[in-house]
């Protein structure tokens, strides 16, 4: 449900809860033929114009003495609503009522309308803004990551030119499509996770053609093809994945990177990235501003529905990313 119809939904509960059904209930035993059966009616009217002018005012009014200035206006017409509307019963039944003492015992309630108006205008603007910051601060993360991620492949581009010419040449070619990749399609919020994990197959490739026969890569990906269409947020598998590549002490014996991704039906996406640890990277810290900036990321877009957990250990690195979609 997007946002538009979320603020309908909310000001229609709003109208019916606080102003329809209290009439309703006080008023709805009146007979059928009954002259006055209106009334009620007419009183819901008033307060929900007086509802509605105050929304409309807090959101273009430019200043504060403006908006009092304002809401005393729109104050003063649903009190002369009030009051015209209980003289006009006066005159049709023939006898004086006492209409300034009848609309007296509303104006409360049109004070509180317009402060309830107030504080739901004033809380959707507070969602606006931190929606906006929340943005503002998910671009701030991923201009910290692209850059990373161009500049560690650049680096295997450059060690290849060195050692193998053509394989440079397909390096360049994987590179390109890499980073049309990240810069077109992963710039969107969410992209499909086949794409994405496409994207993971890419970069794997061109690190192994980068490291050779100095690191052992294993790569395991089991999604069911339905998951393959679905949405998830862009660029969250590289970050362990190059984490992996950048420590998993290439040029040493036994070096290893392995990577788990699951997707099944239920929703639930798994990456599990492991690698080994050289003895003269043993206790250092490891891809930490990565590391949290992508457990940020996953906080602000989808908070409880993800985690990321690691575990570090003499010998062994482990990063494992859960999310529900």
């Amino acid at each position: 449900m997007n946002k538009v119809a979320v603020r309908f939904a909310v000001h229609a509960v709003v109208i019916l809860m606080i102003f329809i059904l209290p009439e309703v209930v006080l008023f709805g035993s009146r007979p059928a033929n009954d002259v006055f059966r209106w009334v009620p009616y007419a009183k819901v009217a008033v307060f929900v114009a007086v509802f509605y002018m105050e929304y409309l005012l807090l959101g273009i009014s430019p200043s504060r003495l403006r908006f009092v200035i304002g809401s005393v206006v729109i104050l003063c017409a649903g009190v002369s609503g009030m009051y015209m509307l209980f003289d006009y019963v006066g005159q049709v039944i023939g006898r004086h009522v006492p209409a300034l003492h009848a609309v007296i015992r509303d104006i409360v309630m049109l004070v509180l309308t317009m402060g309830l108006s107030v504080a739901m205008r004033l809380s959707e603007r507070m969602g606006q803004i931190e929606a906006t910051h929340k943005e503002e601060e998910l671009k701030q993360l991923k201009s910290q990551l692209n850059p990373h991620f161009l500049f560690n492949s650049l680096n295997t581009v450059y060690a290849l030119t060195e050692i193998d010419p053509p394989a440079a040449r397909e390096a360049v070619h994987r590179l390109s499509a890499l980073l049309r990749y990240a810069l077109y399609e992963a710039d969107s919020t969410t992209v499909k996770l086949g794409r994405e994990v496409a994207f993971i197959k890419d970069y794997v490739r061109l690190m192994q053609m980068r490291m050779g026969d100095s690191i052992t890569v294993s790569m395991v990906i089991e999604i069911d093809s339905e998951m393959e269409d679905k949405e998830i947020a862009s660029m969250l598998f590289v970050t362990l994945v190059e984490n992996a590549f950048k420590h998993g002490g290439p040029g040493t014996s036994g070096s290893y990177v392995s990577i788990r991704i699951n997707a099944s039906l239920s929703g639930n996406v798994e990456c599990d990235v492991a690698n080994s640890v050289s003895a003269g990277t043993a206790g250092s810290k490891r891809g930490g501003v990565g590391l949290e900036n992508l457990r940020r990321r996953l906080g602000l877009i989808y908070g409880d529905r993800a985690s990321l957990e690691i575990s570090s250990q003499p010998a062994i690195f482990v990063a494992q990313m859960k999310i529900k979609i």
